[in-house]
């Protein structure tokens, strides 16, 4: 599964804006990133030797495939000297003064610290760079930030924070299921009143969010903020449908519910209005498709997935599972009331 799309991927591909975001990423990147940096060994920034390995780790950092383009002291500072000749008989404290004043808009004390031991990088990423996940190109740019003698400070930028996005977004999936499964086990003992039982409809449920995110994978779709919600909706319909399984093989078995026969009649009393409640939930959510909008259009094939996996899971995997061991055929009574 893929947790980290690029942000492009939240606009259908080939309509206008598309292209044009597509092209400004390609050529000089469109999510900015900033590192806060300091000398490793607390020295100023301003200092030769410091802007000279500045300036090796910005030519660096512009040959790194997801980057697109860099802004650093060092390459103001070149600006400078390129514009006015002058500029070299004057000290770098004193050029930065000037950049400091109003005519320049303050873009010194915007890329440098007053004290003059911090500066700042800010890259320009390449967000449909695909070949690593951005926690792994934010590793990558801080060890050659590390290797040319500089600490990394502060990391900040909408490029962080989409990789801290897309961590928190895998965090909350499997600890909410975590959560969700042991609430479900004293459910599910409560009402079977059978460790077996209950590991079984464990093993249903947990089937459901496993496959959805298993196709998801497959078709590669990419799993954002807006359609990770559709694995809980989708375990929802499952344990609904399951406790209406359980409830009435309950009152089929007079607890006696390791009966394979009870199952087997509960299913065929019960298929019918399972099938139906879920089929209308899919019909419902897969008018999503036809959005415009490729996270809603995503999160309606998550949706029509899952509900689909829990009516599988319901009526084709629960009795499998308890059939694996059949004790010998009762005599199943008829209920008054129909359900």
């Amino acid at each position: 599964i893929n947790p980290d799309p690029p942000l492009l991927s939240y606009f259908k591909a080939g309509t206008p804006l598309r292209m044009g975001l597509d092209f400004v990423d390609t050529h000089w990147g469109s999510c900015p990133l900033k590192f806060v940096i300091a000398d490793s060994q607390g020295r100023k920034v301003t200092d030769k030797k410091v802007l000279a390995s500045l300036w090796e780790l910005h030519g660096e950092l512009e040959r790194y495939e997801p980057v697109g383009n860099v802004l650093s002291l060092p390459l103001i500072l070149k600006q400078v000297y390129h514009e006015s000749k002058l500029a070299r008989f004057a000290t770098k404290e004193r050029i930065l003064k000037v950049l400091s004043g109003p005519d320049y808009g303050g873009i010194a004390d915007q890329i440098v610290t007053k004290d003059r031991t911090k500066t700042l990088l800010i890259l320009r990423m390449r967000s449909l760079y695909q070949k690593e996940s951005r926690s792994e190109v934010l590793e990558r740019l801080k060890s050659m930030i590390y290797q040319y003698g500089f600490e990394v400070e502060i990391t900040g930028g909408f490029y962080y924070l989409q990789s801290c996005l897309s961590k928190i977004v895998l965090a909350s999936l499997w600890s909410g299921m975590l959560q969700f499964l042991i609430v479900f086990f004293f459910m599910g003992y409560f009402l079977s009143r059978s460790f077996r039982v209950t590991f079984i409809l464990l093993v249903c449920v947990f089937v459901i969010p496993v496959s959805l995110l298993g196709f998801i994978g497959f078709l590669k779709i990419p799993l954002d903020i807006i359609s990770a919600p559709a694995s809980s909706l989708a375990i929802g319909m499952g344990v609904d449908a399951m406790f209406h399984v359980l409830i009435l093989v309950r009152r089929l078995s007079k607890n006696n519910m390791s009966q394979w026969e009870f199952w087997q009649e509960a299913r065929r009393r019960i298929w019918k209005p399972v099938v139906a409640s879920n089929g209308i939930v899919m019909a419902g959510y897969s008018i999503f498709v036809l959005s415009f909008f490729p996270p809603t259009q995503r999160f309606g094939i998550s949706v029509v997935i899952g509900t689909l996996m829990s009516t599988v899971a319901t009526l084709v995997i629960l009795p499998a599972l308890v059939a694996i061991r059949r004790p010998a055929a009762l005599e199943i009574p008829e209920l008054n009331d129909s359900l």
